[in-house]
């Protein structure tokens, strides 16, 4: 999973691969798609983990990724994407143990619930996003009007 910063606006991509791929991995996203323009600049990437864990310290940081995980989830509707930020700020926090203990969810559970194509229940995602300070909050969707 990698990041750029592009107009103001946090980029998250997210390539699938482990460390032997890593290097493939990279070049592809430089090459991503987004929003149907393939970008002909040169893009500098960060590798997300090494980095959130240390940016996401300061409230105004953390509103500016949960801002950029709620676009990406209108644009994607992929629910991976709110795992895979509930999970990027839980790293941040630092301590999966304590969080667990505090939402009231076994560790286990915990982790499970960020691993790609998992199915938690809403009690869940409450509790742990509860426990992270972050909000869940309902709109109606422009396919309504």
């Amino acid at each position: 999973m990698y990041f750029t910063n592009i107009n103001s606006e946090i980029i998250v991509l997210l390539v699938g691969g482990n460390k032997s791929t890593q290097d493939r991995d990279y070049t592809k996203s430089k090459r991503i798609v987004i929003g149907g323009l393939i970008m002909k600049r040169k893009i500098e990437l960060t590798d997300i983990w090494e980095t959130f864990t240390t940016e996401l310290k300061t409230p105004k940081k953390m509103r500016e990724f949960i801002d950029g995980a709620n676009k990406a989830y209108n644009m994607t509707q992929d629910p991976d994407v709110i795992f895979s930020a509930l999970r990027i700020i839980a790293m941040a926090n630092g301590n999966i143990s304590k969080l667990a203990r505090n939402a009231k969810i076994e560790r286990r559970s915990v982790y499970n619930m960020f691993k790609k194509g998992s199915n938690p229940t809403f009690r869940n995602i409450a509790s742990i996003s509860q426990n992270l300070g972050v909000n869940i909050h309902l709109s109606l969707s422009s396919a309504c009007n």
